[in-house]
């Protein structure tokens, strides 16, 4: 819905002459976007930064928006961002506590950072709310969860 701005009368200069082409209408304001706008704006964009200005906008007009918070982190992590790819992957998290994907991209993004242990619960996490039977990969990230262990008694 666009906002119409009707200018008061006093805000009208009789004396003045109009532009050619230019009636009396009133000024239009552009409306702002949603946060499903703002949303999709930021899923077809290539650009990290202007993925993350964009989920920003999202999440400022939707708080509880777990999905721009997802993709924002997704975002930080391309840009190499971990700690606030974490934070936003914890939000997420906190918004939809049974979402396997955001363990296991949570996951990922500790295991770069360094933080073993919390790699390791999230993987943990993941295979408990069943992501490995869904995505087919129980193996692989018993594997891990294995391969962390050891770099954690190693060090």
């Amino acid at each position: 819905m666009r906002t119409i701005v009707v200018p008061k009368m006093n805000d009208v200069d009789p004396t003045r002459p109009k532009a050619a082409g230019c009636s009396r209408a009133p000024a239009v304001r552009e409306r702002e976007l949603t946060a499903g706008e703002w949303f999709e704006r930021g899923f077809n964009t290539r650009d990290p930064d202007e993925q993350i200005r964009c989920y920003g906008e999202a999440i400022r007009l939707k708080p509880d928006y777990a999905d721009a918070f997802f993709n924002r982190a997704d975002a930080r992590e391309a840009k190499g961002d971990l700690e606030g790819a974490i934070q936003d992957y914890d939000e997420t998290i906190r918004l939809k506590p049974n979402d396997v994907d955001t363990f296991y991209k949570r996951a990922d993004a500790r295991q770069a950072k360094g933080d073993l242990k919390g790699a390791m619960a999230d993987f943990q996490s993941y295979l408990e709310l069943g992501g490995g039977e869904r995505d087919r990969d129980r193996k692989e990230v018993e594997d891990m969860i294995r391969d962390l262990k050891g770099k954690l008694a190693g060090s």
